[in-house]
C-alpha cells in the first residue's frame, strides 16, 4: 500500500488538497498548498489548483514537487514553488535517496504510477532515489507531467 497524499504524523490528518469519490474533503489557499494530481471527467490534471477550482473532481490529492513538466525534469523549480513545510525531511527532502512514490500521465492521456523501494538508514545501506532520478525515470517511461507523493517511511 502507498500512502499517496501527505499527512500531519502526528494527528494523522491530511494535508492539502483533498478530493475522494467527487467530495471535496478539505481546501487549503493556493499560498498554502503544493501541486496537485486530480482526475475529472476520465482525464488526468496537475496543477496547483485554488479552492473554488476543486468543484467536479472525482479524485484529488496533493504532492510537494512538480516532478515531471511538460516532459521536462522540473525538480529545481518544482522544489522552489513547493510548500515543503509539510514533510518532515527538511531541505534536503529532494536530494535524499529515500522510499518514492510518483504519478503522472503520458502523452496518450495513460497513467503512470512509480513507486521505489528505499530505506532511511545511512551510509552503504542507504537505498531509494533521489527527485531528480525520479523525474529522469518517469520521463523515460514517457511522463509529461508527474508529481511527487508521499512515499512512506513515517
Amino acid at each position: 500500500a502507498i500512502n499517496a497524499g501527505y499527512f500531519n504524523v502526528s494527528d494523522g490528518a491530511c494535508i492539502g488538497n483533498v478530493v475522494s469519490h467527487g467530495q471535496i474533503v478539505q481546501t487549503v489557499p493556493l499560498a498554502q498548498g503544493n501541486v496537485n494530481f486530480g482526475v475529472k471527467d476520465g482525464q488526468f490534471y496537475i496543477g496547483y489548483f485554488k479552492p473554488e477550482e476543486m468543484e467536479g473532481f472525482d479524485m484529488l490529492v496533493s504532492g510537494v514537487v512538480w516532478l515531471v513538466r511538460d516532459g521536462q525534469n522540473n525538480v529545481d523549480r518544482g522544489w522552489k514553488e513547493s510548500n515543503i513545510t509539510v514533510q518532515t525531511s527538511g531541505e534536503k527532502y529532494a536530494t535524499n535517496l529515500a522510499s518514492r512514490t510518483a504519478v503522472g500521465y503520458d502523452a496518450l492521456g495513460r497513467l503512470i504510477v512509480v513507486q521505489i523501494d528505499g530505506s532511511i538508514a545511512v551510509g552503504d545501506n542507504k537505498r531509494g532515489m533521489d527527485m531528480k532520478r525520479l523525474a529522469d525515470l518517469l520521463i523515460q517511461h514517457g511522463a509529461v507531467n508527474a508529481i511527487n507523493l508521499d512515499g512512506g517511511g513515517s
